[in-house]
């Protein structure tokens, strides 16, 4: 690369791989290999309208451009001269922002933090940091407690795929490789827990279709402090679940995909999306166990750092299609299918990973982690997230949305779904997913809904009545023709769509 300036104009120019480079003044804010790798079209090539289209979206995509102008100029002999603009956004950030929470219908007030460069190696690199805070009211069935957590995190993205391979690919494919690490403390009634993770990830596009390849994806979740009623209740030597609420290590490894249709914000055509992706975690560290004939501890288990690590296998499959029915209205169908199975160095998944159903996004009859697994019923009526947890999920929906006058929105909805145990924990009777019985286990809600949609949010109110509910032994008392506010509706306030 061959750098020259003018510096009484303070003009530089460099010219690299057929190239001319101008600079508007003697510090240059790109590299010029990084900002070549975005550009499709070549000296001495044919037109090519769609490699303009790729230039322009693969510049765009770039945090650190404010705006991208691509012009041609006839020279002559069926010649064009090509001139690109590239003008650089902002290189730094502040944010920080104050607003409501809302995990799974509980809802709270948070508070964050950051900042954020958006060239820090000159090459289109971000780098990311920042601290939160939030305060959350959580609980059902009458009960209330709060919630707090502090937490932060830093990144760094590179806008290419830091990957061996194919030059070519890589290029053709665009894609992202991000570098993550956090901390997270929680402070809740029952405990203090503490979560440290550190993650690379790929991700890339072909056409309309999402890659993402977690190639390493570690955490570390401490609890420092279990209150004694907790401990007493459901972590006894004998509970399987309590092997949830013990430090542990998870390694994982995932692959993602996910793809729609829709081919603009034009939302007067039909779509669906498909999204699906797999996650496994502790192979590698049960294969090292046994290579070097480690012992297992008192529980029949392996550590790392004297730290029991999880194993388990994990995959997820969503389908959202949406028809329109008039300008005004369209119909939503949703499927939602997860599982899964702890193995080899773990008899049930990590808290972490489990499955929950109810809430704002899920059975809108149910408040947020109470339906299931199966049958279960919660014998003493008061919050316990811990069994109300399960190994295999399923979501089928349909919600119908009407425009009134913009932006308000009506919707009306049926829900169908539950959550199951893969295993039959004694802890959690009736939970155990079975083939012949299932079908008998599947909740029914139904409601109705008021959205504002503004188009870049949507607040959202919705009521949920049981219409089925499996936790009741008799079949009779499962269908709910009686009505009760107390038992059998639930309100749900959330931002943006359920699916």
């Amino acid at each position: 690369e061959i750098s020259e300036c003018d510096w009484s104009s303070d003009v530089c120019s460099s010219d690299l791989d057929g190239f001319t480079i101008i600079y508007p003044d003697s510090i240059h804010p790109f590299r010029a290999r990084p900002l070549i790798s975005k550009i499709f079209l070549k000296s001495d090539a044919i037109y090519n309208e769609r490699m303009v289209d790729r230039t322009y979206s693969a510049l765009n995509s770039l945090s650190a451009v404010k705006y991208v102008s691509v012009a041609f100029k006839d020279v002559g002999e069926n010649t064009l001269d090509c001139n690109i603009v590239v003008n650089q956004d902002m290189p730094h950030s502040i944010m920080a922002e104050v607003g409501g929470t809302n995990s799974d219908g509980d809802l709270g007030v948070g508070i964050g933090l950051g900042y954020q460069n958006n060239n820090i190696f000159r090459g289109f690199e971000t780098f990311s940091i920042g601290v939160n805070g939030s305060y959350e009211a959580m609980g059902n069935l009458g009960q209330l407690f709060n919630a707090t957590e502090v937490g932060g995190s830093a990144g760094l993205q590179f806008p290419r795929l830091l990957m061996p391979g194919s030059t070519d690919f890589k290029r053709r494919v665009g894609g992202t490789t991000d570098l993550t690490v956090s901390i997270n403390y929680q402070q809740r009634p029952q405990y203090k827990r503490i979560l440290a993770n550190a993650g690379l990830k790929y991700i890339w596009h072909i056409k309309r279709t999402r890659f993402v390849f977690d190639l390493i994806d570690i955490s570390y979740i401490h609890l420092p402090w279990i209150s004694e009623e907790f401990r007493e209740e459901y972590l006894q030597p004998s509970s399987s679940i309590r092997f949830s609420y013990e430090d542990h290590f998870i390694m994982k490894l995932g692959f993602g995909v996910s793809y729609t249709n829709k081919r603009n914000d034009n939302q007067q055509t039909d779509f669906y999306t498909i999204r699906s992706s797999i996650r496994t975690a502790g192979n590698l560290l049960y294969g090292l166990s046994h290579l070097f004939d480690q012992k297992p501890n008192a529980d029949g288990s392996y550590e790392i750092f004297n730290i029991r690590y999880s194993q388990f296998v994990k995959g997820d499959f969503d389908f959202c299609y949406n028809m329109r029915l008039t300008d005004n209205s369209v119909l939503v169908f949703h499927t939602g299918l997860g599982v899964g199975y702890p193995y080899g160095n773990a008899t049930i998944l990590p808290f972490e990973e489990r499955y929950f159903s109810g809430g704002a996004n899920s059975m809108r009859g149910w408040s947020a982690r109470t339906l299931g697994p199966g049958t279960y019923s919660n014998p003493n009526l008061k919050i316990d997230f811990m069994n109300e947890s399960g190994d295999i999920k399923l979501d089928l929906n349909v919600e119908a949305r009407f425009l009134v006058v913009s932006p308000l929105n009506l919707a009306v909805f049926v829900d169908a779904g539950n959550i199951w145990t893969i295993k039959d924990y004694p802890e959690q009777p009736g939970g155990f997913f079975q083939f012949n019985q299932f079908y008998k286990e599947i909740a029914l809600s139904y409601g109705f809904g008021v959205r504002l949609d503004f188009n870049f949010f949507i607040l959202r109110l919705d009521l949920g009545i049981k219409l089925y509910d499996p936790q009741y032994a008799l079949m009779s008392d499962r269908w709910r023709t009686e009505v009760s506010w107390n038992k059998d509706v639930a309100l749900h306030f959330a931002i943006g769509y359920p699916f």
